[in-house]
């Protein structure tokens, strides 16, 4: 399947995720730092609510993306929670990429971003075989590496229990595959999730 077709199917099952969400349900912390899920649905609204320049003007505003992103994400998650599923809904096609990317980010953005909100309010976070593939891929990309936590990934296994998944050599570090890539983003709320000889040296590089 074409992974922008893998991105919408995702968007389209976060949306029926968040759509039965209470006011106290909304305003959970999420595993990203400081925002709360409506917060990151905010967040994931940004390439159809948001134009380039205004964007540009943004980051030029707050000295940089990612105070941008923070204000922005949270200025659209002020937004009425049926607006943010309907956004999630109405916009699933949206094909929007940051400058340089692949589909494959936005692939991961939808799937990480979901554990993000839904972990915390002990909510399933599964995805079919092929895309946790397709976004484990790209985490581990030249391009994903960034992301990854302080230390990096070296010297150890990683491998996905529910798609037929690994990358690297040493001590295994295994679990849901939309779990390990929160994980390998940085997400340390995820760590009790995850399993195998090599999660202590992991833990580890999150410290």
């Amino acid at each position: 399947m074409d992974t922008f077709d893998l991105v919408a199917e995702r968007r389209r099952a976060l949306a029926d995720a968040l759509e039965p969400l209470d006011d106290a349900q909304w305003r959970t912390p999420s595993l990203c730092e400081g925002w709360e899920v409506r917060h990151v649905a905010g967040h994931l609204q940004i390439p159809w609510a948001l134009s380039t320049p205004r964007l540009i003007w943004a980051m030029l505003r707050h000295r940089g993306y990612d105070a941008a992103n923070l204000r922005l994400s949270r200025e659209l998650g002020e937004r009425p929670p049926a607006t943010l599923v309907a956004g999630l809904r109405e916009h699933a096609d949206n094909r929007r990429t940051g400058p340089g990317m692949p589909p494959e980010s936005l692939l991961a953005d939808v799937v990480v971003h979901t554990a993000d909100m839904l972990v915390p309010l002990g909510m399933t976070t599964s995805a079919p075989p092929e895309t946790v593939a397709r976004i484990l891929d790209f985490v581990m990309s030249s391009k994903g590496s960034s992301l990854h936590p302080p230390g990096g990934v070296d010297g150890l296994r990683f491998e996905a229990t529910d798609a037929p998944w690994s990358h690297g050599d040493g001590p295994e570090v295994t679990g849901e595959g939309s779990i390990l890539a929160a994980a390998l983003t940085g997400r340390a709320g995820v760590l009790d999730q995850l399993g195998g000889a090599g999660l202590p040296t992991f833990r580890q590089r999150f410290e």
